[in-house]
């Protein structure tokens, strides 16, 4: 459930900014601001806006030159702009949206107009945001990853060089992690791969044994002839005369399974072994 969205509205003129208001704080918290430097200054305070409306002719400081700053700037870079001007010729909406800006809204205000272009971008910056959050945290614990540690500690890097204050960061290791991961699993889940079991993506093929396993991601398994040693088990890839499976000029090793004894065949029955050579010669097979 999302809460209530934060938009800033920016205009040098009064009434613009009371019509804005009216057709908007139904839905949306509303900041407002007459000149560009006050936007700045609310575009940082928090909590900080979803959407900024802002004016192209205002005096001192113009809508574009506000936009520049806020995308200029990491801890506004990602805010949505959408730009409200009296100028509808092509090259002021080119500019506009050139500098970053997602829409371009020419006045007269309509209210209805308004409200439909807020809308449909407010849930676009959702989708957004979610997604980013997703990339930067941790699925099992919530935890922010390295990525959100490198986006974050470039904007606490930038403001420390702009306000000239001295920048900390603290490292911590945190020892038998699997304590924590157990109690974290997902309800309905099944137990944890342990160290030496299947790959978690691997869990449904690894039901069928390993050949048939490799078989589904493409590789072919043919068993070789081993020179000096007689197979116990022809056609299967895990035998002690068999030399690994091949998946063109590669060679896959593959590891005897843990329930595979040296010196015995299937089932645990021995094997009995002659001369180097000796019985019935191993033929190659495509498996």
């Amino acid at each position: 459930m999302h809460g209530q969205a934060t938009i800033l509205a920016v205009d040098d003129c009064a009434e613009n900014l009371h019509i804005l208001s009216a057709a908007l704080k139904a839905q949306y918290k509303i900041k407002v601001a007459l000149n560009g430097k006050r936007a700045l200054e609310l575009a940082l305070a928090a909590p900080q806006p979803d959407l900024i409306l802002l004016d192209v002719m205002m005096p001192d400081m113009d809508g574009y030159e506000v936009c520049t700053a806020l995308k200029r700037d990491p801890q506004t870079a990602a805010i949505p702009v959408l730009f409200l001007s009296s100028r509808d010729e092509e090259q002021d909406e080119a500019m506009g949206l050139s500098l970053g800006a997602i829409d371009y809204i020419v006045k007269p205000i309509r209210p209805s107009i308004v409200q439909a272009r807020v809308r449909n971008h407010i849930e676009l910056k959702r989708t957004r945001d979610m997604l980013e959050r997703l990339t930067t945290q941790d699925h099992l614990t919530g935890i922010s990853n390295r990525r959100r540690l490198d986006d974050y500690l470039g904007v606490e890097w930038s403001r420390a060089q702009r306000e000239h204050q001295p920048i900390s960061l603290i490292a911590i290791d945190i020892d038998h992690f699997k304590a924590v991961q157990r109690p974290l699993r997902p309800p309905g889940r099944g137990p944890m791969p342990q160290r030496g079991g299947p790959h978690p993506g691997g869990l449904r093929d690894a039901a069928f044994g390993p050949r048939r396993a490799l078989r589904r991601r493409g590789v072919r398994l043919r068993a070789a002839r081993h020179p000096e040693r007689r197979r116990s088990h022809p056609g299967r890839a895990d035998a002690p005369g068999c030399a690994g499976a091949h998946a063109g000029a590669r060679t896959l090793g593959h590891a005897p399974p843990r329930h595979h004894q040296p010196g015995r065949g299937h089932r645990g029955a021995p094997v009995r072994r002659g001369a180097a050579g000796a019985g019935r010669p191993g033929r190659r097979r495509a498996l």
